[in-house]
């Protein structure tokens, strides 16, 4: 989550509560238009999907009693009987089928994980014919071909369901209902005027679900921040409970300042440097372009770079998977450090056609990634004898615009991806294969489509076999040049117990329990 709001808040007033740091949401809270991390971490609590993943980062049923497959293409959903909406309105299988179609139709902003449902096209958008309500708890779905790890999928946000209080008379979703949700999680908006914006969002335990993330409080209020440094010095005068992110001034100092009350682990969250080969000329996915490729990630220290920039708050990138996600541990000499046979590999490309041009590295300059790109740039320049400099935007959403129009200089870009859900194909079609949410780099490779097809189709040591294969073609190609997994660094106040953070970083805010406050 990122930080955005003020400084030193008073203890919450609500019995029973505890205060946490987010950020406001860059969308109304509507489940299919919500691509933002800080929006989606507050749907996450409002809403159940069929399945959600635990604090263990197991993918267990939530609303749904059982999801079957005979060929893992044709599935069959069964809810759990007696589950309402906040507002008591009775969840069935048309609560599911009716928002997924609705807001596929309507083109909402993350409707992609749709594209596998029969009907779909490329981007999520279309018909989605293959959803058919069976009865009132059940319902079937048909997707495109054979995926084995459907139900790890269902963990998106866009595969939540909608009340009828969503809709408008004309059966599209209002867009007002993104204000005022009402869903069918663990938490509800605590009144009418929960969500100040620009300032907090307050919610409230929800006396209707009947799930199993059964919260353990009343409530919390997440408090917006400008800045990290403002949540962590609240957080050390216990202003504030739960934070999820360490500010850089703290990352050496905040597990001795928080005394055992801190966490520093992976989470499903990958940074690289991705290379836009329609641009990059010298840098394509020819005989030439995979030398330099190589010859860029072999000269990056990441080691060194977790060590000094992040004070191993970050862990280096061994593959393109990160740690707990079935099918990590390929390895590659590509990613390892070795000056040597980088200068080697760059003059081999050299001989095949000169390279007369500079490498620039765009990053947004509100992200907190310049001493990373200015690191990664000396280590290439040092190595290579290239000139490489950073070349910073403002902010993140100007660097997206120059993403999706493939208008980056020299092509290269810093790019951070975090998994949607815990699937190796989250990444390895959502990245590498076009219509994916992330794919900016133009690659475009046959091999490794069929390969990814072959992994989705597969299911235990066979699919990650499968997945393994598709990953040594990526580590050959390098359309993305992993530096390191992403750690959450948190820490909570005295005044709680029982905090833990999920496979993706965020608290598990049922689970929290509260020590000084009824």
């Amino acid at each position: 989550m990122g930080i955005a709001g003020c400084a030193m808040h008073p203890a919450p007033t609500r019995p029973g509560t505890f205060t946490a740091s987010g950020a406001e949401p860059d969308n109304p809270l509507i489940p299919a238009d919500s691509t933002g991390n800080d929006g989606i971490d507050i749907i996450d609590n409002l809403f159940a999907g069929l399945v959600y993943v635990d604090a263990d980062g197991e993918v267990v049923p939530e609303a749904a009693e059982s999801l079957t497959s005979e060929d893992h293409r044709h599935w069959h959903v069964r809810i759990r009987a007696g589950q309402s909406f906040s507002d008591g309105t009775p969840l069935t299988a048309e609560s599911f089928v009716r928002a997924w179609k609705t807001s596929a139709k309507q083109g909402l902003k993350a409707v992609y994980p749709y594209a596998v449902i029969e009907g779909a096209n490329a981007d999520g958008t279309g018909e989605l014919n293959g959803l058919t309500v069976t009865g009132e708890l059940t319902f079937d779905i048909t997707l495109t071909e054979p995926i084995a790890s459907f139900p790890d999928r269902l963990v998106q946000n866009a595969f939540y369901p909608l009340p009828e209080a969503a809709y408008l008379p004309d059966g599209t979703i209002d867009p007002d209902f993104g204000f005022h949700p009402i869903g069918n999680g663990p938490y509800q908006l605590a009144g009418e005027d929960a969500w100040i914006h620009n300032q907090s969002i307050s919610l409230s335990a929800s006396p209707r679900y009947t799930g199993p993330r059964k919260p353990r409080n009343k409530g919390f209020d997440l408090r917006f921040y400008t800045e990290a440094d403002a949540a962590y010095n609240d957080l050390l005068a216990d202003n504030v409970d739960v934070i999820d992110e360490i500010p850089a001034t703290a990352r050496s100092t905040f597990k001795d300042e928080l005394e055992g009350r801190a966490v520093s682990r992976p989470v499903a969250q990958v940074v690289g440097i991705d290379i836009d080969a329609a641009q990059a000329p010298h840098f394509g996915y020819d005989a030439e372009g995979k030398l330099r490729r190589r010859a860029v990630s072999q000269a990056i220290d990441r080691e060194l770079i977790a060590h000094r920039i992040y004070f191993d708050t970050v862990s280096a990138a061994t593959d393109v998977l990160p740690p707990m996600i079935a099918g990590h541990g390929v390895t590659t000499p590509a990613l390892s450090f070795d000056p040597e046979a980088a200068r080697e590999n760059w003059r081999r490309a050299e001989k095949i056609s000169p390279f007369d041009g500079e490498i620039s590295l765009m990053y947004a300059a509100d992200g907190g990634s310049r001493d990373l790109v200015e690191a990664l740039c000396h280590q290439i320049s040092q190595t290579l004898g290239v000139k490489a400099t950073p070349n910073p935007v403002p902010e993140f959403s100007a660097q997206m615009t120059a993403m999706r129009d493939h208008t980056i200089p020299t092509g290269f870009f810093r790019m951070s991806w975090s998994m949607g859900y815990p699937g190796a194909d989250n990444i390895l079609s959502g990245r590498f294969i076009p219509g994916g949410g992330g794919h900016y780099n133009s690659y475009d490779s046959t091999a490794y489509t069929e390969a990814v097809s072959l992994a989705r189709a597969s299911s235990g040591a066979e699919g990650v076999r499968a997945i393994g294969d598709a990953q040594a073609i990526l580590l050959e190609d390098l359309p993305t040049i992993p530096l390191y997994y992403a750690n959450v660094n948190g820490g909570w106040s005295r005044n709680v117990d029982n905090v833990r953070f999920t496979w993706n970083g965020n608290p598990a805010y049922w689970e929290v329990s509260l020590r000084n406050r009824g």
